[in-house]
């Protein structure tokens, strides 16, 4: 079933009923990536969960945790660059598989983690730059006058980091599916995205919902602690919690992958009026 492109701008409600057309055809052929790639991202959680324990401990020297979260980070991705290639091979009705999707994800992957590392940077430079002015201003005011700044200023560092994350948000399926290079995918995202951010933001927030929505009906159906995924699990979340979080997280993903390609679609289409 091919989900033929608009050829016109569409509003966000449209939007969201075709992403949900192309969620639909693709949900088959994708959710094994999805279900991999939430298996991989999980995987800290499980390891928590399993053994609370600080199993790292021992490699403090060698900072061994942070070196295993990249590593869960760099599979992850090149997983869900797979995903989101799989999900474009529905789109254009082509046929390929597993491991087409695959080889396409590593001739990408480079360019792909080229452009996480300078976005990171980006983010490094406002964090550092946060704590400069955090520190000359608790030079210069009372600690009365230092808390209302630094609560305004840190405030204002998170707001940032919000807007710098969705200004960029379209790096990776324009390296993947159009073939720019690492700075061209940055700069053409930050320009498809100024002046349309709250667009972005509103659209780009519906596969939380959708994964927050399914998750409350499972935790009323089932009465088990969950956490959502972005925050860490608790001491009383279960091993079957988790189980059943990555599922439905499996579940919600292939749908953010639809509405992602969709919408830089729609931006390209709005930037050539």
């Amino acid at each position: 079933m091919r989900i033929a492109l608009a050829t016109t701008p569409q509003s966000n409600f449209k939007l969201i009923g075709r992403g949900f057309k192309l969620y639909a055809a693709s949900f088959k052929q994708v959710f094994g990536l999805s279900l991999l790639l939430s298996l991989i991202v999980f995987m800290p959680r499980f390891i928590a969960i399993i053994n609370p324990q600080d199993i790292f401990s021992s490699f403090n020297n060698l900072n061994f945790f942070n070196l295993f979260l990249i590593l869960i980070e760099i599979i992850g991705l090149f997983v869900y660059v797979a995903m989101l290639w799989r999900i474009r091979c529905v789109i254009t009705d082509e046929h390929e598989s597993i491991l087409d999707d695959f080889k396409i994800a590593s001739q990408k992957i480079l360019y792909i983690i080229g452009a996480a590392i300078v976005y990171t940077l980006i983010l490094g430079l406002l964090f550092f730059a946060t704590n400069y002015i955090l520190n000359f201003i608790k030079e210069i005011q009372s600690s009365n006058d230092f808390f209302k700044w630094s609560f305004l200023l840190i405030s204002t560092y998170y707001v940032i980091n919000l807007y710098v994350f969705y200004l960029f948000i379209f790096y990776a399926p324009l390296i993947l599916t159009e073939n720019k290079g690492v700075f061209t995918a940055l700069k053409k995202s930050a320009c498809l995205v100024w002046g349309n951010w709250w667009r972005v933001f509103l659209l780009m927030l519906t596969p939380i919902v959708l994964y927050i929505s399914l998750m409350i009906i499972v935790k009323s159906v089932f009465h088990i602690n969950m956490n959502v995924y972005f925050l860490w699990p608790n001491e009383s979340e279960s091993i079957f919690a988790a189980l059943l979080n990555m599922l439905i997280f499996a579940v919600a993903l292939p749908y953010a992958g639809s509405v992602l390609l969709l919408q830089l679609r729609d931006l390209e289409l709005r930037q050539q009026l």
